[in-house]
């Protein structure tokens, strides 16, 4: 299994966030993200021109939880790169 790096890691977060996020304000319900997901890792960043969102993923993941819990990607060090500055 490739690991996420990077951006890459930052990308599946933020859009599992976003889509938390937009879908509970604008019905005002909560919608429970539990359950195992379909994702690939796009080192590449390939995935938008290839149009990966038209086919079914190869990799499973299971929500709550972190990735490297499960054996994906890199563990979360001093080193991992981040987006904003704290």
């Amino acid at each position: 299994m490739q690991g996420i790096k990077g951006w890459n890691q930052i990308a599946v977060f933020g859009l599992l966030i976003n889509a938390y996020w937009f879908s509970s304000v604008a019905s005002g319900h909560t919608i429970l993200l539990a359950g195992t997901w379909r994702f690939a890792l796009d080192p590449r960043d390939i995935g938008i021109n290839e149009r990966w969102f038209e086919r079914v993923l190869p990799e499973t993941v299971k929500l709550p939880g972190s990735l490297p819990a499960q054996g994906i990607g890199d563990d979360i060090s001093t080193n991992t790169p981040w987006t904003v500055a704290l």
